[in-house]
């Protein structure tokens, strides 16, 4: 942890000392959150989330062709005395073309994904991710491609690597209608691990895993209030030893999208025959290891979002999130407060 910190002063001061004030800029920025949350879940097990993160970085920006942002995340559960995640943040992002940019290091990305494949509590505790995002985004359409290195290992380590690959983009099509995809690939494996678990009762090499968890639909924009859209959801679990109780599936994911001013509410329908995805939420997951008691799932969900803009740099935000699981007739619902910041100290050039 030391070390990172060294390199990260050493970075620090190699951007004060080697820009050109006439075409570079220099800024000191701060992002903090504050949230409390919670999970009254029937379908699972429910939890309360209260906290803040920090993140105080340091960007340097040349023209609008290049940016390195240099800071680190800091997280907090309240209650607890000590930090719960401490990491440096390193991202570099440059434009290879008017359309086209490509990320390295640590990065956030910029499309988001719907509930079954993205979690969005996940950023509550880690807004980043780490590796590789190519961004193309012109006339026709957009999409956003990403690799996040999760689990970095060395030779003979107990455990084995981890990486997920992930996608989302959107493809206009004639008038408003419009092609949605999107995607997220886990794989778990590698070759130089010492990895073991139990199979039929007796220890052996963890076997490579890799999961696909893919959506693609159609959607259709009546103005700038309201979207509709419908996804055919497909899973399946590429691996030499069953890991899931179930190895494929497919379903359906329809919503509704209303935004108007400070409000945006979902209305979602989801029906799936297995399905699974380990960065989306627990509540459509039909498959896992342990067991399957949801060999098929319907849920029709409820999603209502107030954000309040206190000035140009906080924003206050109320959350709702209900869930209903019309197969076991079970009620999950969460609610959440949070208060965002995201500063400019302080332009330094």
């Amino acid at each position: 942890m030391l070390r990172n910190y060294l390199i990260f002063l050493f970075l620090l001061f190699g951007l004060l000392f080697a820009f050109d004030k006439n075409t570079d800029s220099l800024a000191l920025n701060f992002k903090a959150e504050t949230y409390f949350k919670n999970n009254e879940y029937a379908t699972t097990e429910g939890y309360t989330l209260t906290g803040y993160n920090l993140f105080p970085s340091i960007e340097y920006k040349y023209k609008n062709r290049a940016k390195i942002t240099l800071g680190t995340f800091l997280l907090s559960y309240s209650g607890s005395d000590k930090f719960a995640k401490t990491s440096p943040f390193l991202g570099m992002e440059v434009k290879l073309g008017d359309n086209f940019s490509a990320s390295l290091g640590n990065f956030s990305p910029d499309g988001k994904q719907i509930a079954p494949l993205s979690e969005k509590e996940k950023d509550f505790e880690d807004f980043s991710k780490s590796g590789v995002k190519f961004k193309f985004d012109n006339s026709i359409g957009k999409i956003e491609l990403w690799l996040d290195w999760q689990e970095f290992i060395f030779p003979a380590s107990a455990k084995q690597e981890k990486f997920a690959v992930g996608y989302s983009g959107k493809s206009k099509l004639i008038g408003n209608l419009y092609f949605p995809f999107q995607g997220v690939i886990t794989h778990q494996g590698g070759e130089i691990d010492s990895a073991k678990i139990v199979i039929n009762d007796s220890l052996q090499d963890a076997p490579i895993q890799s999961i696909f968890s893919l959506a693609q639909g159609l959607g259709y924009s009546f103005g700038d209030y309201f979207d509709l859209e419908g996804y055919y959801l497909r899973f399946s679990e590429a691996t030499s030893v069953k890991r899931l109780k179930a190895s494929e599936g497919n379903g359906v994911y329809l919503l509704g999208n209303f935004h108007y001013q400070n409000t945006k509410i979902v209305l979602s329908y989801f029906y799936a025959d297995n399905f699974y995805c380990s960065q989306g939420s627990r509540l459509f997951w039909t498959t896992t290891e342990a067991d399957n008691k949801n060999e098929y799932l319907q849920n029709i969900s409820l999603f209502y979002n107030y954000n309040l803009a206190i000035s140009d740099k906080i924003d206050f935000q109320f959350c709702l999130d209900n869930v209903y699981n019309l197969k076991n007739k079970e009620l999950n619902y969460s609610y959440s407060l949070k208060i965002c910041a995201d500063l400019e100290m302080l332009r330094l050039f």
